[in-house]
């Protein structure tokens, strides 16, 4: 069984762009999944309309590599996020406030919360290391062969595991 330490040491065998994309790709592709669930969520909440507006705005990117101040490492990221502008009122929900009675009455109300990002993400939660793990196997081996290395090494336990 892979952990991460044993990714670790396997990467480091690699060139540093080539880690460096590894590690993004395989986070990457995780929240891939974490958005894949928001749209599902999103489409499946009754009280939104599936906007395909919305819908189709909800991206995942991979975030640029930052070092890491305290352990110098690099640390990879992804980001999930719709660029749609009324896409935080949908998850955050917000009051309405209106002054003229033509179409509804006067006065403030409100429009009640339907997440679909923070839901994903913390569905997401229990298993996203493990798909992190498997995603970075993924992106591992196929790096190691397009790097002519042969097969991923084993990894080397310690006697105190």
């Amino acid at each position: 069984m892979y952990g991460f330490a044993e990714f670790k040491s396997i990467l480091q065998q690699l060139p540093g762009r080539v880690q460096q994309n590894v590690c993004r790709t395989a986070v990457f592709r995780a929240a891939q999944k974490v958005r894949d669930d928001a749209k599902n969520l999103l489409q499946a909440n009754g009280n939104v309309r599936s906007d395909e507006k919305l819908l189709d705005s909800i991206k995942a990117r991979r975030a640029r590599n930052k070092l890491n101040q305290e352990t110098g490492e690099m640390e990879a990221a992804a980001k999930i996020y719709s660029k749609v502008r009324y896409a935080h009122l949908i998850e955050l929900g917000h009051t309405v406030h209106t002054t003229s009675g033509k179409w509804a009455e006067k006065g403030i109300s409100h429009v009640p919360a339907s997440p679909f990002l923070v839901p994903a993400l913390e569905a997401a939660r229990p298993y996203l290391l493990e798909l992190i793990k498997q995603n970075l196997k993924f992106e591992l081996e196929k790096a190691w062969s397009k790097h002519g290395l042969g097969r991923i090494p084993e990894p080397q336990l310690d006697e105190e595991e």
